[in-house]
């Protein structure tokens, strides 16, 4: 998957370059750094792959690799392109070494949530919240010469946050009672669109009631049609999935375990994805950090009935292109 995955990468990467006027030179080390880092972001998605690494290496070697391979391709392309920051890549190793250090040297007494997992969680998403801090942004960036919407390289370090963060998580700290895969079940997929026809019975109505979106649908069209698909492979491979493991799959999962009741692990689970929108775009954006509170609430759903990332981020990725599509 991973060679599938990164031949398909390469090509669109140096299609798009020659499009855009950007040469080899330039081009070469930032592909080859999302390559590296598409590649990270498989591995916790194949529970084989998992396993094997875990058993091929001590916790204490495996979480050495983790933060190697987590700032792996920033020094690929900043290196090479003269953009290496002493300041930045100081930030990325401790961003990289928050969850694995934590967890091999001061692991979790407990099945459910420790104050290790809230220090992790809190780290790992605080540079990836939208509005919040500029830190990603300003570390991955490319040449000046590039036009401002090519020079953003951050989604390498939200990547990044996703793949190491999940393999501390299930490698290291040993989470428990949760399915995460890369490419979900059948089972997945029915169980999480269920969900989403649920939120359109209730939650859209409840969200349009409260004022939190407007009714807005679009046309049609092939062009429209292109651009909902691809929306959905980068909600569902990217967004959904980085989101509704941290959610559901850590936060909901140890909570449950924490307060032996799974509906006030899924509230709480979804007033603080709500809460984590309170800066997007604008600030304080009360509006949206509602909707996508009871969005989240439906996403928990998904994920308590199959137990299941794969569930949630169905479900999800079909709330988002509704959003998209019919509301504003």
């Amino acid at each position: 998957t991973a060679v599938v995955l990164d031949t398909l990468l390469a090509a669109a990467g140096f299609i798009y370059g020659g499009q855009e006027g950007i040469s080899p030179a330039v081009s070469t080390p930032i592909i080859i750094a999302f390559l590296v880092q598409a590649a990270m972001l498989l591995l916790p998605g194949f529970p084989g792959a998992r396993k094997w690494v875990e058993q091929a290496f001590a916790p204490r070697t495996l979480a050495a690799l983790l933060v190697a391979g987590g700032i792996a391709p920033y020094l690929i392309f900043s290196i090479p392109l003269g953009l290496f920051s002493a300041k930045n890549f100081l930030g990325l190793f401790a961003l990289a070494s928050v969850a694995p250090a934590l967890f091999v040297l001061a692991p979790p007494k407990k099945r459910g949530l420790a104050w290790q997992d809230v220090v992790v969680i809190a780290l790992l998403a605080a540079p990836v919240i939208s509005g919040l801090t500029s830190f990603l942004i300003d570390a991955y960036r490319g040449p000046l010469d590039l036009p401002e919407d090519i020079r953003r390289l951050d989604v390498l370090g939200k990547l990044m946050v996703i793949s190491v963060g999940s393999m501390a998580f299930f490698s290291l700290r040993g989470i428990e009672d949760v399915d995460f895969r890369f490419f979900p079940s059948w089972k997945d997929l029915k169980t999480g669109a269920r969900h989403f026809l649920y939120y359109l019975a209730i939650g859209a109505p409840l969200s349009l009631a409260m004022g939190l979106v407007a009714w807005t649908p679009r046309a049609i069209d092939w062009a429209l049609a292109a651009d909902l698909a691809g929306t959905a492979l980068g909600i569902f491979f990217a967004t959904a999935l980085g989101e509704e493991l941290c959610f559901r799959g850590i936060l909901q999962n140890l909570l449950e375990k924490t307060l032996r009741k799974p509906l006030l692990a899924q509230a709480i689970g979804a007033a603080a994805f709500g809460a984590v929108h309170l800066t997007f775009r604008t600030f304080p954006n009360w509006e949206f950090t509602l909707a996508a509170m009871i969005a989240g609430w439906f996403y928990g759903n998904a994920f308590r009935e199959g137990r299941s990332v794969g569930a949630a981020r169905a479900t999800h990725t079909l709330v988002v292109l509704t959003w998209s599509f019919l509301f504003r």
